[in-house]
């Protein structure tokens, strides 16, 4: 099937990730507070605009509407100015300010907000400011125009070094899948937009290669159903990310359509329960 190549991808999956910020000795008030905050950003975060009252932020006067990332990131800023001394909730915060900041393409902002993390404890808020640099080029990329592949590479590679570092557990598990999916796009970006054959297949084949590795044999089913496991909730994590697995599969399979019309051939098999039946040239 083929994928539309206009098709703006940005990547959701870490929209809906639920963050648990780190709070030893925080009292209850603060505790809920912090809690209501995750809920607005993840609120605002899932949508592309909110048409809030003017009056959520202090200062909106004369606004008839506020963009859907201001009024949860006034927030951010109101509970830090009122716990300065919390720098490592703070700090969490702020990742979190920074990546809805993201998604509503306020780099400048995003960036800021990320510079302001500097007290990080757990392994998903320091992977993130680590790659701060390669989030924003990411989320700035035209997706229409090719890359600098040089530099598409060097970002990549930065992301392979976070996924490496981040320990194995339940409690980095979401972080790594959105790493891993986030490296996915940009490899098959790369294909998509390289003009030479050679190269689209060995950036498409890294990029299978490279996710294949993050499927569970219950993903690889679904794929090869087209369908999520069934029984499961359909706004659950595991539905979610099987879905954009899908979204991923069909979008490779649509580069390598484009690379057999090229040459004829490719050495490219679709994920399986750690092989599925691979794509056969000739079809």
């Amino acid at each position: 099937m083929q994928i539309h190549r206009n098709r703006r991808f940005r990547i959701p999956a870490f929209l809906c990730i639920v963050f648990l910020i780190a709070l030893s000795g925080t009292g209850c008030s603060i505790l809920k507070e912090v809690k209501q905050t995750v809920e607005d950003t993840n609120r605002a975060m899932l949508t592309d605009s909110s048409m809030l009252p003017s009056s959520v932020l202090p200062d909106a006067e004369g606004k008839h509407t506020i963009e859907g990332w201001e009024e949860p990131s006034a927030r951010i800023d109101a509970f830090i100015a009122k716990n300065p001394n919390d720098k490592v909730t703070a700090s969490a915060m702020r990742v979190r300010q920074a990546m809805l900041l993201l998604s509503y393409r306020k780099y400048e902002l995003a960036s800021a907000a990320f510079e302001q993390a500097t007290d990080l404890k757990q392994d998903r808020d320091i992977a993130l400011k680590n790659l701060q640099k390669s989030l924003i080029w990411w989320f700035k990329l035209d997706k229409h125009k090719a890359p600098d592949f040089t530099s598409a590479a060097s970002h990549v590679a930065a992301f392979t070094a976070e996924i490496e570092r981040l320990k194995d557990g339940s409690e980095n598990q979401q972080i790594k899948q959105y790493l891993e999916e986030m490296r996915a796009w940009i490899e098959i970006h790369m294909a998509e937009k390289s003009t030479d054959h050679t190269f689209m297949a060995k950036f498409i084949g890294e990029a299978m290669d490279h996710y294949a590795e993050t499927l569970s044999d219950a993903d690889i089913i679904a794929i090869n159903e087209g369908k999520p496991t069934p029984g499961l909730g359909p706004f659950s994590t595991n539905v979610r990310r099987q879905v954009r697995a899908m979204t991923v599969i069909k979008r490779a399979e649509a580069v390598v359509d484009d690379v057999k019309k090229l040459e004829g051939t490719v050495n490219y098999q679709k994920p399986k329960a750690k092989q599925i039946n691979a794509i056969n040239p000739n079809q």
